[in-house]
C-alpha cells in the first residue's frame, strides 16, 4: 500500500512538473513568436506586394470556379445598379449632396439638389463631378474617395481620387460653384494624406514628405501649414509625433458659437493625445489618453471615455458622453460632467 502511495505521489509530481514546463515553454513562445510571415510587415516591399498579388489570383481563381459565381455576381450587380437605391444625403449649407453609382455611371457622379427640393417626389439632381468622364479625359483609373470642404460655405473643397481604389489618394482643389478643379490650386500627390481647411488660402496637411514624416503604419506623422501658392513640400512644420504612433492630424470644430482647431496624436488604436492649436502652435490638453474628442457645445468640449474612470469619488462608466469646460481645460484644470451614461441596454453615437 505504501509503495502504491509513493508511486502515485511520484506520478502527480511528474505531471505537475510537465504542466509547469509546458506553461513556461508556451509563455516563451508567446514572447518571441516564430512568425514565418513577419516579412509581410514591410508593406511596400516588392516581395510583400508579389505575395499579395499571388494570393489575390489564387482567391479569384477559386471564386470564379464556384458553380454559383456568375448568378451571384449578376444579382449583386443588379442591386448595386438599381435606380431604387436610397440617395444617401449629405447636407452642405443649402444643398443636399449625394454620390451615385449605377450601370451608366460605373465610377459614379457627385450630384446635388437644393435642400428645399429634396423631399419632393421628383428626384432631379445636378451633376457636380462625373468621375467616369474625368477618368476618361485624364487616362486614369480614378475612384472617388470623398471630399473635404471649407465650412460654412462649402465652396472650396479638396477632392480625393484614388488610383484603382488604393488607400493612397491624390488630393486636388475643386470649386463647387464653378464645378471645376481649380487651376494652380492646392494639390497633394498620391499618399495617405489628410487635409483640414483653415480658410480659403490655408490648409493644415499631413502627407508623405519623406520617410521621417510617416509612422511605421505608413500614415502621416506630421502636421504642416500649407499656404496658397506654395508647393506642398514648402509647408511649415507645426507638429511632429512619434514613429511608433498610428498617425497624427489636425481637425476643426466649428459650431455657431465656436471655431477651434485641434491636433490628435493617435498613440494607438485606443489611445490619443490632443492639442489645441493657438497661433499655429500646438498646446497639449490634459485629457486622459483614452478620451475621444467628439465636438464642442456652448463652451464645453464633448468627449467619450473608452475606459471607466473615477472622478471626484464618482465612477464614470465606459462609453459615457462627458462635458469638459473648455476654458478651464486650457488653464490646466480638468473637470468632467457626465451628459449621458450608457447602461446594459443603451449606448450613444455622436454626430
Amino acid at each position: 500500500m505504501r509503495t502504491l502511495l509513493l508511486f502515485l505521489i511520484l506520478v502527480v509530481c511528474c505531471a505537475l512538473a510537465y504542466f509547469f514546463w509546458q506553461r513556461a515553454t508556451s509563455a516563451q513562445g508567446e514572447a518571441e513568436p516564430d512568425d514565418p510571415f513577419v516579412w509581410l510587415e514591410d508593406i511596400d516591399a516588392a516581395r510583400s506586394l508579389d505575395w499579395v498579388e499571388q494570393q489575390n489570383r489564387h482567391s479569384q481563381n477559386l471564386l470564379t470556379k464556384w458553380p454559383g459565381f456568375e448568378k451571384t455576381k449578376k444579382s449583386i450587380v443588379q442591386v448595386l445598379d438599381s435606380q431604387e437605391k436610397i440617395a444617401w444625403p449629405t447636407i452642405r449649407k443649402d444643398h443636399v449632396y449625394n454620390f451615385w453609382r449605377d450601370a451608366e455611371h460605373v465610377r459614379g457622379i457627385l450630384r446635388r439638389k437644393p435642400l428645399r427640393e429634396y423631399l419632393k417626389e421628383q428626384q432631379t439632381f445636378e451633376t457636380v463631378l462625373d468621375v467616369d468622364k474625368l477618368a476618361q479625359q485624364e487616362g486614369e483609373n480614378w475612384v472617388y474617395k470623398g471630399s473635404v470642404c471649407l465650412q460654412p460655405d462649402y465652396r472650396h473643397c479638396m477632392v480625393s481620387l484614388s488610383r484603382g481604389g488604393a488607400d493612397a489618394t491624390v488630393k486636388r482643389e475643386f470649386d463647387m460653384q464653378t464645378k471645376t478643379f481649380v487651376k494652380d490650386g492646392f494639390f497633394l500627390p498620391e499618399a495617405k494624406s489628410s487635409v483640414t481647411w483653415i480658410d480659403k488660402d490655408n490648409l493644415f496637411i499631413g502627407t508623405d514628405f519623406g520617410s521621417d514624416s510617416l509612422t511605421q503604419s505608413g500614415y502621416p506623422n506630421e502636421v504642416r501649414l500649407l499656404q496658397r501658392g506654395q508647393l506642398y513640400k514648402e509647408a511649415r512644420l507645426i507638429f511632429a509625433g512619434d514613429k511608433t504612433d498610428v498617425s497624427s492630424g489636425a481637425f476643426r470644430v466649428l459650431t455657431p458659437d465656436t471655431d477651434e482647431f485641434f491636433i490628435v496624436q493617435a498613440k494607438s488604436f485606443h489611445t490619443a493625445r490632443y492639442y489645441h492649436v493657438q497661433n499655429h502652435k500646438p498646446v497639449p490638453l490634459s485629457l486622459p489618453e483614452d478620451f475621444d474628442v467628439e465636438g464642442m457645445f456652448k463652451g464645453f468640449l464633448l468627449c467619450k471615455n473608452k475606459k471607466a474612470l473615477i472622478h471626484k469619488s464618482r465612477t464614470i462608466v465606459k462609453g459615457s458622453l462627458v462635458a469638459v469646460p473648455f476654458q478651464s481645460l486650457l488653464a490646466g484644470e480638468v473637470d468632467f460632467q457626465v451628459v449621458y451614461a450608457p447602461d446594459e441596454r443603451s449606448s450613444y453615437q455622436y454626430s
